[in-house]
């Protein structure tokens, strides 16, 4: 996802680095649950176009970054978890 919030897998090249972590993800997910409109979403959508994570959200979630991992492709995945 952009910083502005988009999210279009097209707009980068992926690389071997970008796969792994993306496989390492998935490794550690207990499960994935993904509904019918995610889904398409997401395998139509990752940069500066296409739908916006979290355009519907009522109210601001305050998140903190708990990593940040720069790949040779020139993304930057981060990962994030809700403030307590």
């Amino acid at each position: 996802m952009t910083l502005d919030g988009c999210c279009d897998h097209r707009a980068i090249v992926p690389d071997e680095g970008l796969h792994r972590h993306a496989a390492e993800n998935l490794d550690r997910a207990d499960a994935l649950l993904f509904g019918r409109v995610t889904y398409e979403m997401m395998e139509a959508a990752l940069a500066g176009h296409g739908p916006t994570l979290f355009a519907g959200l009522s109210k601001r979630i305050d998140l903190k970054l708990v990593s940040r991992r720069e790949l040779a492709s020139g993304a930057v995945a981060m990962r994030y978890e809700p403030r307590r």
